[in-house]
């Protein structure tokens, strides 16, 4: 195996079909346009750039081309995150209410890079591919981890329900949740997956099953598309679609006003919704 310390030389070897991209965020935008130009599939972590801008600009490179990128939204692919869709799509929640995002106070809280993978997880499991509005506090950190940050407190309108961020709060839990509120039931999705009846005579625990995902289940998807041709489970379009609640979460907090993404006008707007 060779090691390089460049990887412009490892994207001239014309025995490199595929690369993975594991490089900070501020690197992977410059590191995915290099790649898609040479002609190679990129697997990359989320968020594959620090802007909008940029992660449009990479859509329209990869369309040009013929290449297959994969971002890191590996629970678009695992078994148990999949069996966790079918839970919530197939109504066994009854009518879907809220969702609760709780992650931990990390090093420097910014919702730019550690929500993304939860925003896509309430996007692809729920199917809702808008977010209405957003109206949100707490002080937002850069993606390169810059200013210690606040804890961080945001509400998502997409319509039929709403989905509530909370980063480093007092009782945010050890690791991140993600929690489905139906009518009928509750699902947690955390370091496993616990369906559970609010009503009844089967109140309770109705089913578990481990989160036991190790993560290469996404890239097998992958490299079955770089075989195949077919779409990616996690598209370029999927991590923009978040980046743009990211982006209108962050315009909130800042303006402390209720924001919106205007996709004719292509940039986050004020919203009149109450």
């Amino acid at each position: 195996m060779a090691i390089l310390n460049d990887h412009r030389r490892l994207l001239d070897r014309r025995d490199v079909d595929a690369v993975v991209i594991a490089a900070p965020v501020p690197q992977r935008f410059p590191m995915l346009i290099q790649a898609i130009e040479a002609g190679k599939h990129v697997y990359l972590q989320t968020p594959l750039a620090e802007t909008l801008d940029k992660a449009l600009f990479a859509e329209q490179a990869m369309r040009r081309s013929r290449c297959v990128v994969q971002v890191g939204m590996p629970h678009r692919s695992a078994p148990p995150w999949r069996r966790a869709r079918d839970v919530v799509r197939g109504g066994r929640l009854g009518q879907l209410e809220w969702i609760h995002i709780s992650l931990c106070r990390i090093e420097s809280p910014r919702i730019a890079s550690a929500c993304h993978q939860r925003l896509d997880i309430v996007r692809w499991m729920t199917g809702q591919s808008r977010c209405e509005s957003v109206v949100a506090s707490g002080e937002l950190c850069p993606l390169d981890g810059s200013g210690a940050g606040e804890p961080i407190h945001a509400v998502f309108d997409f319509g039929t329900f709403e989905t509530i961020l909370d980063i480093g709060g007092m009782h945010a839990p050890d690791g991140p949740t993600v929690a489905f509120h139906g009518d009928a039931a509750t699902l947690l999705c955390g370091q496993d997956f616990r369906l559970t009846s609010r009503t009844g005579p089967h109140a309770g625990v109705l089913s578990r099953w481990p989160d036991d995902d190790d993560g290469t289940a996404h890239l097998r998807d992958w490299l079955d598309c770089v075989r195949t041709g077919r779409t990616p489970s996690a598209t370029v379009q999927a991590a923009i679609d978040v980046m743009t609640d990211v982006d209108a979460a962050n315009a909130a907090a800042q303006a402390g006003r209720r924001m919106a993404w205007d996709e004719a006008r292509g940039q986050v707007s004020e919203t009149d919704t109450a």
